[in-house]
């Protein structure tokens, strides 16, 4: 049936064109953030977990008026907060940690006043004002190595491909 006013039905090539064009580019845009949160690998969750996990320590002994111990537990491959009193004063303590990704360790964490350390546990100290301690946390996985150099007054947390060391830091 043709359509009014002598035109008939159905599209021109140049307006399925234009709609196919729009439709790719909105493909283009949408695809890649779309696939990014599944393909977030182990060290990229890593970094997420001991920003979380400074943020929260940050916030304790802000909120507390007390400094705060972010825990680094080398031999478990663990991180979280140090040990708290038990419920109902029974003196006990329990430490509240949390793994580390699969395929992911920390190699060593360097400290101003502890030096480097490969094994046991690291306190890291996050003063009643927020202040974190300066430390220097090399981890890695099968294809990557990182460090995490905490900012003291920033109060955030620097990554640097490779590892590196606090005196280099600022190179």
């Amino acid at each position: 049936m043709p359509g009014t006013l002598g035109r008939p039905d159905g599209f021109t090539l140049m307006e399925l064109v234009v709609v196919i064009v729009l439709i790719s580019v909105m493909f283009a845009v949408v695809i890649p953030r779309l696939d990014l949160g599944g393909r977030v690998g182990g060290l990229e969750k890593t970094v997420r977990l001991v920003t979380a996990q400074l943020e929260a320590r940050k916030r304790e002994a802000v909120a507390q008026q007390k400094a705060r111990f972010l825990v680094l537990d080398l031999d478990a491959q663990k991180i979280g907060q140090e040990a708290q009193e038990g419920e109902a004063g029974t003196g006990e303590k329990k430490a509240d940690l949390t793994p580390f990704p699969e395929g992911v360790t920390i190699t060593q964490v360097e400290t101003p006043g502890k030096g480097t350390v490969r094994q046991g546990q690291v306190l890291i100290r996050v003063s009643k004002e927020g202040y974190v301690e300066q430390a220097a946390v090399q981890v890695s996985d099968k294809s990557r190595k990182l460090t995490l150099f905490f900012e003291p007054f920033l109060g955030g947390i620097r990554q640097v491909e490779g590892f590196a060391e606090l005196d280099s830091q600022n190179t």
